[in-house]
Formats: structure tokens, sequence, C-alpha cells
């Protein structure tokens, strides 16, 4: 997203009340980039009340398969184990090692199960009279999450449940709104601070580093300086320019904030932290300030469009619109269909999550590819869903426009969030697809399709 510098008066933009909308998108990026409500940190003490651990939990259904299949990797486990003991061709070495992999996978399943894993984040009130505040993070910490627990560990150890309202498509932020009543005393947020950096700039990495599991949680906090080595260090992804530096970062600090002492000594968020660089030496990134604050203006619009319906349901026609259009194209994007599926979905379809597990141990997947699956279960579930429904409508339409949206049939749930049954139409044949709004945008809930074999 790019911040809009001008606007073009024009009677078309009047009547469709699009004028409203761009005016103030700009005007809540200038906002946010030039200052909130807060004055920054005074102190690095008061940069510690505003940093808090983020543990985010998957959908209920999702984390009930998990179990199911921690439990089946268990069992075999124990089964070739016992087989071991009275039959010497369970006793092989090769055996052996498969048993290995199945207490492994056991654990790892267990781990998802229990929703294990932690990042950090930080408090944002761009507005202090407002019921909500905002804990701004990774989009690779909370984006999979049907909500997340937030724990703030100043002045004393607190817990508040928070909304995943908003997922960046193109950089890898998250935005998680809390009451604002719950948050605790000394509290007050963080703010961006907009100028442009240069390298050899101090700067501060601050977060939760360390692992949080099903046994008990080693995160503690730490809060670090550098220098920023790149200003514009390129990826080489579609994330765009990031900032290198050389505040020490580890696992747990994605998401934590990346600060700048100011002249008047406060200390005000210049990005947010993301990774390390493992082909450099001391080499970690961070998301600038300008892309946060572009980010942080779409995660205000999308809450905004979500209590008005009219606008919901705009967004569901041209969402749905969007979804016929790469469904009828030769040569979909696979990645914005792949962000078209819903968590919720992945949790209703069991199958898309055991459908891996099935096909190594038929040998049709090997250990090293299964490995990679594992990281990231989830979304390996989203991209065979996703396999699925471009199975049953884009290898059978021709050119664009064979798939149209036929109709929205719950137009009383839109303003609801849904979900929305709508139809779909392709060669006089109609197949029904329902919607849900997930994380700031309309996703896909259910589709009536067939089992897909392409894990």
């Amino acid at each position: 997203m790019t911040c809009i510098y001008r606007v073009i008066m024009d009677e078309a933009l009047l009547r469709h009340g699009r004028l409203h909308r761009i005016l103030y998108a700009a005007l809540t990026f200038a906002v946010i980039l030039s200052g909130s409500s807060t004055a920054g940190a005074e102190s690095p003490a008061e940069i510690k009340r505003n940093v808090v651990v983020v543990l985010p939990r998957f959908h209920d259904a999702t984390r009930e398969t998990f179990a199911d299949l921690s439990d089946f990797a268990r069992r075999q486990a124990e089964q070739l184990r016992s087989r071991a003991q009275s039959d010497p061709r369970y006793a092989k070495s090769e055996t052996q090692d498969f048993v290995r992999q199945l207490d492994a996978l056991a654990l790892t399943y267990a781990s998802y199960a229990q929703s294990s894993g932690h990042g950090s984040g930080w408090l944002w009130r761009p507005r202090r009279d407002d019921e909500s505040a905002y804990i701004v993070t990774n989009r690779d910490v909370a984006g999979q999450a049907r909500d997340v627990v937030i724990e703030f560990r100043r002045p004393t150890v607190k817990e508040v449940t928070g909304e995943v309202i908003y997922v960046s498509s193109t950089v890898d932020l998250a935005v998680i709104t809390i009451a604002a009543a719950e948050i605790p005393k000394g509290a007050t947020g963080l703010e961006l601070f907009g100028r442009s950096l240069s390298e050899g700039d101090p700067i501060f990495a601050s977060g939760y580093p360390g692992t949080t599991t099903a046994k008990g949680r080693r995160a503690s906090y730490s809060l670090t300086n550098g220098i920023v080595s790149n200003a514009d260090f390129d990826t080489g992804l579609s994330d765009g320019l990031t900032l290198e530096h050389s505040a020490t970062i580890d696992r747990g600090n994605s998401g934590g904030p990346l600060l700048m002492r100011t002249r008047s000594r406060s200390f005000r968020v210049v990005g947010i932290n993301t990774a390390y660089n493992s082909s450099r030496r001391n080499s970690n990134l961070a998301i600038p300030a300008a892309l946060v604050a572009d980010e942080l203006a779409a995660a205000l619009e999308a809450q905004k469009v979500a209590t008005d319906p009219p606008r919901m349901e705009s967004e569901l026609r041209a969402t749905a619109e969007k979804l016929a259009v790469e469904l009828g194209s030769a040569r979909p994007d696979l990645k914005l269909l792949r962000g078209l599926i819903a968590y919720a979905y992945v949790g209703d379809s069991p199958d898309s999550l055991v459908a891996p597990v099935e096909s190594w141990l038929d040998g049709k997947m090997d250990d090293a590819t299964f490995a990679i699956n594992l990281l990231r279960p989830v979304e390996i579930a989203r991209y065979g869903l996703l396999l699925d429904l471009h199975e049953a409508w884009g290898s059978h339409a021709g050119s664009v426009g064979e798939v149209r949206l036929a109709r929205v049939i719950d137009r009383d749930e839109v303003g609801e969030g849904g979900p929305v049954r709508t139809i779909f139409e392709m060669h006089g044949k109609k197949r029904e697809i329902s919607w849900v709004w997930e994380q700031g945008s309309w996703r896909i809930a259910h589709a009536a399709l067939p089992r897909s074999s392409s894990y």
C-alpha cells in the first residue's frame, strides 16, 4: 500500500462516497506517522511496560485435529515398539528410526494442539479515549490465530484476550485489538517515529526471546542495542525494502519494536523486528516505520468497514468477483487464492490437516517434504483446500468470465460478518460458497468440493 498524497475532486467519487474514504485513509496515515496521543516511552522501564508476549491460539477444531494426530502417532509408535519385543523383523534399525520419527511427530502435533509458541508485540494507542487499544506484531506470529492471549509482564503479569482484526497481505504484520480497560496501569503505548533512518543510527530492539512449549514458558524480556546497518536492505522478496540492524534478536523477538531515542530523549518505534538474516553475520531485519504506518491505517480502515453493512456487502461482492476471475484464468494467482481461504475453513476440514500425514505414511511424500510441511501445517492445509477449489472450478473453465458470481443469498448476515452464502455459476451449473469476515477481509468458510489428491 502506498500513501495517498493528493486527492482528485471528482463528482463520481463524491457520489459513491469514495472521496471520504480516501481522505480518511490519508489523514489517518498522517496522524499515525506524526504522532498519537502518547509521547513515546521516556525510559527503558517504560518500554518494558508496553512490550508484550503474544500467545496465538488456533481454532478449537484445528487444535482438536492436531491432538488426534498426536494420539495417532503415539499409538503407532507404541505398537511398533511392542511388536519389536516379540518379532525380530520389527527390531531392525530402519523400523526404530521410523519409531523415533513417530515420537517426534506426536510431540510436534501435541505442541500445535496446545497452540504453543509465542512472539512479541507492542501496545499502540492512537486515541487514548477509545474503548479499544491495539497490539502490533508479526503476521507469522498471529496470522493463523483465532484469538490471541496478550501477556503484559510489568508491573505484574496480566493476561488479556485479544482478537486479530487485520493481517497484511504484503508485509509481515498483524494487528490485534484488546479492551483498553484491560490494560495494566503504566502501559500507555508506544509511538511511531517517522524520521528517515541512516546507516550508523543507534537503535534498540525489545522483545521476549526464548521458547514457549506445552510444558512451560521460558521467554524472558530483552532490550539490546546496535546500529542501522542498511536503511534500504533488499530481501529480494515482495515485502519490499527493510531495515537491517545489528541489535541482537532471537526466536521469540518477532513482532517486537525496533526503537530509536529522539532528541527529546524519548524512545519511539522505527520498525518491527521480523527475523535475523542467517546468510550474514549480525544481520537482523525490521519493517520500517513508514510501511508500518501504512498497514496501521489499513487496519483502522478495515475495522471501520466491519461496522458498515453496505461497505461490507460491497467488499464481499468485490472479493467474490475477484475469486471468479482467478478461477476462470488459465494462470490463476495461487497466492491470492490461498489468502481467500479462511482459517475457520481449515478447522472445519480436518482432512486438509490429515492428508499430508497419510501421504507420508503411504510413501507418496518423502521425509524432507513432510518435514517442511510440519513447519506450517495450517498454511499447507489452506493450500490444499485452494487446490481442491481450483480443481473443482478452474480446471474446467476455459477463460475468464466463465465463472461468475450469480447472487448473494444471506444479505442479512453480511453486517454480522457471516457466514454468508453466495452462488457461483459456470456453464449453467451452480455451486454454493460461504464466506466469513476474518482478520479484516472476506474469506471462504466452506465450499462443497471433492477431496483433492494433490498434497
